[in-house]
C-alpha cells in the first residue's frame, strides 16, 4: 500500500514538472514572437525621418514669409532680405533694420510695395507697412497668411527653445537652417548655436556653410510652426530678435496712431 501511494506521488510530480517545463517553453515562444513582432516596428522607428519635423513646421510657416527687394524693376535680381507678415489690417511686416526705406515683393503676377513705419531703437528689426500699387489696388487686401500663436508682449523671461529658420517660397532652393535659440539680455535677444542645415526629404545633408544674407529678417519658428524670433545677424553665433519684441513695438505704434486719431480735429 505505502509503495503504491509512493509510486502515484512521485508519478505526480512527474507530471507537475512536464507542465511546468511545457508552460516555460511556451512563454519563451511567446517571448521570441513578440520581440519577433517588435524587430520590424524598432526598424521602422530606427530609419524615421528626424528632421521631418522641421520641414513640416516650414511649410506650414512658409505662407507668411516674404521675399524684399530693393526695386520692383528687377524680378531676377537678388531678394536683399526677407520679411515675416505680423498684422493683417493693416499689412505690416517685420524685418533687419539695415535696410532702404521702401522695398517689395512679387506676389503672384504682382509687386507689394513696403514704406518703413518703425525701427527698433536699438537697431534690431525693423516693421514695414503694405504701400498701394501703381494701379491703384490696395496690397492690403493680398491673402499673406499671418503667423499663427504669435506671443503677446507681455510674455515671461524668454527660454531656450529649438527652431528652424524658414525661408520664402522664391528662396526655397536655399538651405533649411535648425538650431537651438538661447535667450541673452540687454537688450534681450536670442543667439542661435548648434546651427546645422537640413536637406530635402530623401537628399543627404549637405556641409554646413554661412547663412546667404539674403534670409536676414527671416523667421525661426518652432517644431509647432510658430514664430519664435528674426534673423537680425549673421555672426558666428547669428543673433535673433524675439517676436515678444517686435509685437511690443507694434502695440506701441498702434497706440501712437490711435493718439494722434484722437488730436485730429
Amino acid at each position: 500500500m505505502t509503495q503504491g501511494l509512493r509510486a502515484r506521488f512521485q508519478a505526480s510530480q512527474v507530471a507537475v514538472g512536464v507542465a511546468k517545463r511545457v508552460r516555460g517553453e511556451r512563454l519563451f515562444g511567446y517571448v521570441g514572437l513578440g520581440l519577433f513582432c517588435l524587430f520590424p516596428l524598432v526598424s521602422a522607428l530606427q530609419l524615421r525621418d528626424p528632421d521631418a519635423v522641421w520641414r513640416d513646421a516650414a511649410e506650414r510657416s512658409r505662407n507668411s514669409v516674404v521675399a524684399l527687394y530693393a526695386s520692383r524693376e528687377n524680378a531676377n535680381a537678388r531678394p536683399a532680405a526677407c520679411g515675416v507678415v505680423i498684422q493683417d489690417e493693416p499689412l505690416r511686416i517685420v524685418t533687419s533694420a539695415n535696410l532702404g526705406e521702401d522695398l517689395a515683393s512679387p506676389y503672384s503676377s504682382r509687386w507689394i510695395g513696403w514704406r518703413r513705419v518703425h525701427t527698433d531703437p536699438e537697431s534690431r528689426f525693423a516693421l514695414f507697412e503694405a504701400t498701394a500699387s501703381p494701379a491703384g489696388t490696395e496690397p492690403a487686401g493680398v491673402e499673406i497668411e499671418v503667423p499663427t500663436s504669435i506671443p503677446c508682449a507681455s510674455a515671461p523671461t524668454l527660454q531656450r527653445v529649438d527652431a528652424a529658420l524658414v525661408q520664402p517660397e522664391v528662396l526655397v532652393q536655399l538651405p533649411l537652417w535648425v538650431g537651438t535659440l538661447r535667450p541673452e539680455a540687454r537688450p534681450q535677444t536670442y543667439r542661435a548655436t548648434d546651427l546645422r542645415t537640413v536637406a530635402a526629404r530623401g537628399v543627404a545633408a549637405a556641409a554646413p556653410m554661412e547663412i546667404d544674407p539674403m534670409l536676414l529678417g527671416a523667421p525661426f519658428v518652432s517644431r509647432e510652426g510658430s514664430v519664435v524670433a528674426v534673423l537680425a545677424s549673421r555672426e558666428a553665433s547669428p543673433g535673433a530678435v524675439p517676436i515678444e519684441a517686435v509685437t511690443a513695438a507694434l502695440l506701441a505704434l498702434e497706440r501712437h496712431a490711435a493718439r494722434d486719431a484722437e488730436r485730429m480735429p
